[in-house]
C-alpha cells in the first residue's frame, strides 16, 4: 500500500498544464533545456527551505516501465495553506490495455493544523476522504513534496557534495550504478531556488524510467471546491 501511495503522489507531482514530456515543451516548459546557475552549499541549502514554497506550481512527467510500471501526469498547484491536485494515471506493465484513470484532490490545512482532503473525479463532484500520508506530507510543510521525490528516486536531494555541476547536462548531476541499472538525476536551480529536478534510469542501453520536473513560483489561484454533504 505504501508503494502504491506513492506512485499516487509521483502521479500528482506530475504536469502542471501539460501531459507528458512532450507535452511540457509544447507549453513553453522543458527543463532539460533549462540552464542552472551555480550555488554554493549555503544557497543550495537555503534552495530547500520551507518559506521558498508558499506558492508554486509542479510541471512534470513520470515513466516506469516493467511490472510495477507506471505512465503518469497531472497538475499540482499551491497556494498557502491550500493545495489542487489533478492527474491522470497509466500502466505500462505487460499485457495492460492503454487506460488511464482521471483524479482531482484539494487538501487544505485548518488554523488548528488540521489536514482535511477532497476528492472528486471530474471537478464537478467533491467529497471528503480519508488523509493518505503522502497527500499530507504535500500540505504539510510546505516543501514536503521534496521528501517523497527523494523517496521515490532513492536519493538526498539536499546533499551538495554529492552532486558535481555539468555543463553538458546544464546542471549539478548525480549518478549511482549498479551492474543492473544506472540513475541519473539533475537538479537546476535559477534567482535561488530549484526550478528543475529530472531522473533518468538506464538499464544497458534502454531507458526504462524517467521523471521530468519543472517549478514555477509566485502567487497562485487556489479556490476551495464546493464540497457534496454524504448521503445518510
Amino acid at each position: 500500500m505504501k508503494k502504491a501511495m506513492l506512485f499516487m503522489a509521483a502521479a500528482v507531482i506530475a504536469s502542471a498544464l501539460c501531459f507528458g514530456a512532450a507535452g511540457c515543451a509544447e507549453q513553453g516548459i522543458d527543463p532539460e533545456t533549462f540552464s542552472s546557475e551555480t550555488v554554493t552549499a549555503e544557497q543550495w541549502t537555503a534552495a530547500f527551505e520551507d518559506d521558498n514554497f508558499v506558492s508554486y506550481r509542479l510541471h512534470s512527467f513520470r515513466y516506469l516501465a516493467g511490472d510495477d510500471g507506471v505512465n503518469e501526469s497531472g497538475i499540482c498547484t499551491k497556494e498557502e495553506n491550500r493545495i489542487q491536485m489533478e492527474w491522470t494515471l497509466g500502466d505500462t506493465s505487460a499485457g495492460a490495455d492503454a487506460s488511464t484513470e482521471a483524479t482531482m484532490r484539494y487538501c487544505e490545512k485548518t488554523e488548528d493544523g488540521t489536514i482535511l482532503c477532497y476528492e472528486s473525479a471530474d471537478g464537478s463532484k467533491w467529497q471528503e476522504t480519508p488523509d493518505y500520508g503522502a497527500y499530507k506530507t504535500f500540505a504539510n510543510p510546505a516543501n514536503g513534496f521534496l521528501e517523497i521525490i527523494e523517496q521515490l528516486m532513492e536519493v538526498n536531494l539536499r546533499e551538495y557534495e554529492t552532486f558535481t555541476y555539468s555543463e553538458a547536462q546544464k546542471g549539478y548531476v548525480f549518478t549511482q550504478e549498479t551492474s543492473a541499472m544506472k540513475d541519473t538525476v539533475t537538479l537546476k536551480f535559477q534567482s535561488g531556488k530549484i526550478v528543475a529536478i529530472l531522473w533518468e534510469r538506464m538499464e544497458g542501453e534502454t531507458k526504462t524510467g524517467n521523471y521530468i520536473c519543472a517549478i514555477t513560483y509566485g502567487k497562485q489561484n487556489v479556490v476551495r471546491p464546493k464540497v457534496e454533504e454524504p448521503s445518510e
